[in-house]
């Protein structure tokens, strides 16, 4: 969704996330986030 995302200014936080499951390369290669990102137990965007 987010892969390679140089930017992004949306805050995540309230997305309902806990039904997926799937988060390969929600957020690969994003360097820069300037917001809170969404909290899900698969994946990790750190």
């Amino acid at each position: 969704m987010f892969e390679n995302a140089t930017s992004f200014n949306q805050d995540l936080s309230n997305w309902d996330v806990k039904n997926v499951d799937n988060c390969d390369y929600f957020c690969s290669g994003a360097t820069s986030w300037t917001k809170p990102k969404p909290h899900a137990p698969c994946w990790d965007c750190n």
